[in-house]
């Protein structure tokens, strides 16, 4: 049986924040290997639109110690990945929320667990993290700065030189610097 995100009375097409109901029946996780399945099912309808990077079961395999899933009832409704460049760069990676739970606040409990252990992770030490989206709002709506795709040559270099839509891009990147937290 689908699990139906709750909806807003002032705007009954827009789902509302998670109540504390259903976050307690949910579990933010990190990915296992039983996840990869779910998580190339939940990530294929944007690799087709062209919102994402195709990903091959290879790929969530290797990226799995770095993966957070919004698990409910043992259905993935969203997952984002946080990928290390250098040591004081990560980029946000595959933020995917399922189509109707979108606007409910699951992106950003994705986006904040992967900030939190990244800053107990690097203690003392400033770091950057960035993004490619479309959908720059988001990000800056949580506390993130846009910034030129140009600051990040390595990711240009690593992904969007294989990517179909490279010589028509339309994302745009974003970035939090965290700065020596304790």
């Amino acid at each position: 049986m689908p699990i139906v995100p709750s909806y807003t009375k002032n705007n009954p097409s827009e789902p509302s924040l998670p109540s504390a109901e259903t976050v307690l029946e949910s579990r933010l996780r990190y990915a296992g290997p039983d996840d990869i399945d779910k998580i190339l099912q939940l990530m294929e309808p944007f690799a087709k639109e062209g919102i994402l990077l195709k990903k091959d079961r290879k790929k969530v395999e290797s990226d799995l110690p770095r993966t957070v899933v919004y698990d409910q009832n043992d259905q993935i409704l969203g997952v984002a990945n946080l990928y290390r460049y250098e040591q004081d760069l990560f980029e946000v990676r595959g933020l995917s929320v399922l189509k109707g739970y979108q606007r409910a606040g699951i992106g950003k409990i994705l986006i904040e667990k992967l900030l939190f252990d990244l800053k107990k992770e690097c203690r003392g030490q400033t770091i950057t993290v960035f993004a490619l989206t479309m959908t720059p709002e988001f990000f800056i709506k949580i506390g993130w700065r846009p910034v030129k795709k140009e600051k990040f040559p390595r990711k240009i270099f690593d992904d969007c030189a294989y990517c179909l839509k490279k010589d028509d891009c339309f994302e745009e990147a974003v970035e939090i610097v965290l700065h020596d937290f304790v």
